[in-house]
């Protein structure tokens, strides 16, 4: 692989995982919470994808980025309730 395209895989890999981590921040989960409950792999998921071991599919990325979508994380007014 040439550096630009290794660059653009791990930039979007990079993206990709700190949507993850944002999103179980907002939700009160650990990121390995939102794979599982995304379908997209099991509770070692996360730590290969974060060690590098492995690597989500296109597809499974977007598995996780549609459970996100379809799951946004609940709205706090000043008071910390829940609208």
């Amino acid at each position: 692989m040439t550096d630009v395209v290794l660059w653009n895989y791990f930039g979007c890999m990079e993206q990709f995982m700190a949507e993850v981590r944002e999103y179980a921040a907002r939700v009160g989960v650990k990121p390995t919470t939102v794979i599982q409950r995304a379908k997209a792999g099991g509770g070692g998921t996360w730590r290969k994808w974060e060690e590098g071991e492995s690597s989500p599919t296109l597809i499974t990325a977007d598995r996780v980025r549609r459970y996100m979508a379809e799951n946004p994380p609940a709205v706090m007014n000043d008071d910390r309730s829940v609208a």
